[in-house]
């Protein structure tokens, strides 16, 4: 049963997913963080990071400066030369991620990345699993937890996905370290929200997304790009570590097959 809490006892784990393929290659990719500050600290952090660099605080930033990205901006911007300032926006985009990710630390983050043949329909449920564990294992009982996703329509395979291991999660827990989640006071149900709208959502999905970039170099055996690395590097100090050795893998990371993590030392990440 759900303590009578107050909101500032309300935890969340804002939560994105990204899938990648390459060849005969594909990774399910899932992950996010928690912020165990006040949560109007963090949102005050994302809009004044905004501001700085010549945005609206309405203007979403997320890891992919994509044509839907695009057409939300058009949407809702009023200015007469939307081209152009479309344009400039691209030209200063790395910058623009970047100081976003260098002022929301500290965060608790975590992922996990699953990597199959295409064609096979097993090891999503695995790595949510896998990825609800660590996340069951970092709550804080003494709060409510929350578990929040970007939008999944209701017919996506993902949103059961989500869902069906999430129930497995709440009540019974097979083989979870933390015991059900139900116990560590979380929320009974998954709650959903959309990164276009969600500012907290956005820190996520650039999360996820670097990672996935990686994930996708993984997969083709390239080197990843500079600005990957660049973010990874900011994001590295916030993954969950094991306190008594500070190792990522098992805990902030989870990979199957496990050689990503050798990707990543030869890489210099790690």
């Amino acid at each position: 049963m759900i303590q009578n809490l107050p909101q500032k006892d309300i935890v969340i784990f804002f939560l994105d997913d990204n899938y990648v393929e390459d060849n005969n290659l594909c990774a399910y990719c899932y992950g996010g963080y928690f912020y165990e500050g006040d949560l109007n600290d963090l949102y005050e952090t994302i809009i004044n990071s905004k501001l700085n660099i010549g945005l609206e605080e309405w203007m979403p930033i997320k890891w992919d400066f994509s044509s839907h990205l695009k057409d939300f901006y058009k949407k809702y911007s009023n200015v007469n030369n939307f081209e152009q300032e479309w344009n400039n926006l691209i030209t200063k985009s790395k910058s623009i991620r970047k100081e976003l990710m260098q002022k929301v630390s500290p965060i608790k983050i975590l992922f996990s990345v699953f990597c199959v043949q295409k064609g096979q329909n097993v090891g999503q449920e695995l790595m949510v699993e896998n990825l609800f564990q660590r996340i069951g294992l970092n709550m804080t009982s003494k709060c409510l937890n929350i578990i929040m996703c970007d939008f999944e329509h209701d017919k996506s395979q993902t949103k059961k996905v989500l869902e069906d291991e999430y129930f497995n999660a709440y009540y019974k827990a097979d083989s979870y370290f933390s015991g059900p989640l139900k116990n560590k006071n979380a929320f009974p149900s998954l709650s959903f929200s959309s990164t276009y709208f969600n500012p907290f959502l956005q820190i996520s999905d650039i999360i996820v997304g670097c990672m996935a970039s990686i994930v996708r170099s993984w997969l083709c055996g390239k080197n990843p790009d500079i600005f990957s690395k660049e973010i990874f590097g900011i994001l590295k100090n916030n993954f969950v570590k094991k306190p008594s050795t500070e190792e990522i893998f098992r805990y902030g990371i989870i990979s199957k097959p496990d050689n990503f993590k050798d990707f990543l030392i030869s890489q210099g990440l790690l």
